[in-house]
């Protein structure tokens, strides 16, 4: 089992989905040093991803929105604020069980949800978006399912904002660390790419109108918000 297929297979148990909400929005209990990581930096980013998203999104004001993956619906106080119809797309039921709780108490009604391997999203999606939020999910995969979900991405929306992991030296060592101090694993460092590596990829589909870090000594998650080439 390669990679993608552990990504895809781990994402979509109940337990990742339980886990993915707690340390984004929810209220997260655990281990001393999985509840400190948790509180204290997961959140942060969590965080700093929403606020970017955000601001991105007022670029365009988008009239229809394809969150994927979704998740546990980590961005629905953000996508509702906008006044838009949004489409939550997951490879997890799981997931999107959750994020279907999260909206309905907010009491949004102009969703709706999906259950799709985004590798094949132009076949199952039958419509096009103003804009699709993708976090992520990117530094995850092979160069090679980036490019397929990159060019997926473009066929049905003009517009895309999507994270990437940057690596660095800075970044190894901080992990090291992280993993020192909190546990935890280091599974997709193969798959982590430089900056220059990351763009070749992304200007085969999109061009690039604006990059902003998450949290430049927390994280090596940077968003990127694209227009699809003609």
């Amino acid at each position: 089992m390669d990679l993608n297929d552990k990504t895809k297979e781990q994402y979509q148990s109940d337990s990742s989905a339980k886990k993915y909400y707690m340390t984004s929005i929810g209220k997260y209990r655990g281990k001393l040093k999985e509840t400190l990581y948790s509180i204290y930096i997961a959140k942060y980013i969590s965080y700093r991803e929403r606020l970017i998203v955000n601001l991105m999104l007022k670029n365009i004001h988008p009239k229809t929105i394809l969150d994927a993956p979704c998740g546990t619906g980590k961005l629905a106080y953000e996508l509702t604020e906008i006044n838009s119809q949004i489409t939550c797309a997951d490879i997890s039921n799981s997931m999107i069980s959750i994020a279907k709780e999260v909206y309905n108490i907010i009491g949004y009604k102009a969703v709706k949800f999906i259950q799709v391997d985004l590798e094949f999203t132009s076949e199952r999606i039958n419509e096009t978006f103003d804009v699709i939020v993708c976090l992520r999910l990117m530094q995850r995969l092979t160069t090679l399912k980036q490019e397929i979900i990159l060019r997926e991405f473009s066929n049905i929306s003009d517009f895309l904002i999507v994270s990437f992991a940057l690596e660095n030296n800075y970044h190894r060592m901080r992990r090291f660390f992280r993993r020192i101090l909190f546990g935890g694993s280091d599974l997709y460092r193969s798959l982590q790419k430089s900056k220059k590596e990351t763009e070749r990829i992304i200007k085969q589909t999109h061009h690039i109108i604006q990059v902003k870090p998450v949290s430049r000594g927390l994280s090596s998650e940077w968003l990127y918000f694209l227009k699809t080439r003609n």
